[in-house]
């Protein structure tokens, strides 16, 4: 008799941890898609000597970058210094820093940042123009 009513007690609390364990699990799920959700739209626009113009349109995230959105969207190749990223070509921009390379404006202005320090908001613009050195 007491074996049985050990053995419900035991399946109880097994089932109960389940439940316990999956409550938990949803409450982080739910909390990580509330993170996820969209908080703006910016805009890249890549700009080739011949003034040929690839522009689109990104939503991002909170923690998303200008830096992050165009390395998970563009074929890149770029180096990483003290003073930031310097990129070198994209998607079918290539330069070679001697004759040409990819000047930043964000929202038409001329950057002095590397494509790392740009901060992101909501409406904004960033060009990289192939432009002759």
């Amino acid at each position: 008799m007491r074996k049985n009513i050990l053995i419900k007690v035991l399946i109880t609390v097994f089932f109960l941890s389940l439940a316990i364990g999956a409550l938990i699990i949803a409450k982080q799920v739910e909390k990580k898609n509330a993170v996820s959700q969209d908080v703006g739209t910016i805009t890249i626009e890549i700009v080739t000597l011949d003034n040929k113009v690839n522009k689109r349109e990104f939503n991002y995230k909170e923690g998303d970058s200008v830096w992050s959105i165009i390395k998970e969207n563009y074929t890149v190749r770029y180096s990483e210094t003290q003073t930031g990223v310097w990129l070198y070509d994209i998607d079918d921009v290539k330069t070679d820093f001697t004759t040409t390379y990819l000047a930043i404006y964000v929202d038409d202005v001329y950057s002095n940042y590397t494509i790392d320090g740009i901060k992101i908001k909501d409406g904004l613009v960033v060009s990289l123009r192939e432009t002759k050195l």
